[in-house]
């Protein structure tokens, strides 16, 4: 959000067009000290944010002058935008953590939360990977409702046991995901006992496939109500766009820590002594 320059300096000598953030740099050249007003402008955010950001950790504490109204110098402007641009590569939560290290003098702890950011995209992006790879084979038909048991019986008639054995998971498994509402074994009318015919099977392996590539069982019930209406194309799409996603989020995160290294570089780590 832009502000005009005659509020920092006369419009004779200054470019009226200049931004405010052009503005800020030399406003804070003259004299290196600036209102809550002025980073909220050049952040566009309220000066109430502003302050918000200082009690949560995000920029050290401001000086305060003789009235008690806060002094902020150059080196908040720049954690501010540091700030900034970590929430949209990082989330607000791991940025907050972030910036308190940063005031703290914390190097290591910093690199561990900034590696551990990276570590969680890559685990994200192979998980929607595998989840990619496993709707299109769903959607293909390849996904068979095989497990390393061999085929269910024909009479369709498998006890939990059985049906777990066959998918290769545990029976308590196959009841969680009951629970869950992802299953739905129907009863023996005498004996109470779950019994589980080709479809249940089918399903099953369909949700250990799911589970394995990383949804949740909210998107598995989706999933699977999306395959029993005939549209499995649409899981894969969203899959896709989720990917399609993950990399948005991927290159806000190298940015963040491109910021985050010149704040460093700037303000937090030592020169080494010559030589």
């Amino acid at each position: 959000m832009g502000a005009s320059i005659e509020d920092f300096a006369d419009n004779d000598a200054l470019d009226r067009e200049r931004t405010f953030t052009d503005t800020a740099r030399f406003y804070g050249k003259m004299r290196n000290r600036f209102r809550p007003v002025d980073l909220a402008r050049d952040a566009a955010i309220s000066a109430a944010s502003v302050r918000l950001y200082e009690r949560e950790g995000f920029l050290p504490a401001a000086e305060r002058g003789t009235s008690g109204h806060r002094r902020y110098r150059e080196r908040h402007l720049h954690a501010l935008r540091t700030s900034r641009s970590l929430m949209k590569g990082y989330g607000w939560g791991y940025a907050r953590d972030v910036m308190r290290a940063v005031h703290q003098g914390a190097i290591p702890e910093i690199m561990a939360l900034v590696d551990a950011r990276h570590a969680g995209i890559d685990r994200e992006r192979r998980d929607v990977d595998d989840a990619v790879r496993a709707l299109r084979l769903i959607s293909e038909g390849l996904a068979t409702p095989v497990g390393p048991g061999g085929t269910p019986r024909q009479s369709g008639s498998l006890r939990v046991g059985e049906a777990a054995r066959l998918a290769g998971v545990r029976p308590s498994s196959l009841r969680f995901w009951e629970r869950e509402g992802l299953l739905h074994p129907r009863r023996d009318p005498e004996s109470g006992y779950r019994l589980y015919d080709r479809d249940d099977v089918g399903r099953l392996r369909i949700i250990i496939v799911l589970r394995d590539a990383g949804y949740r069982s909210d998107d598995i019930r989706q999933v699977l109500d999306e395959l029993r209406g005939g549209n499995p194309a649409a899981a894969l799409l969203r899959a896709q766009r989720r990917a399609d996603e993950l990399e948005r989020v991927s290159l806000a995160c190298m940015e963040a820590t491109a910021a985050l290294w010149g704040y460093l570089a700037r303000y937090a780590i030592p020169e080494e002594p010559p030589n």
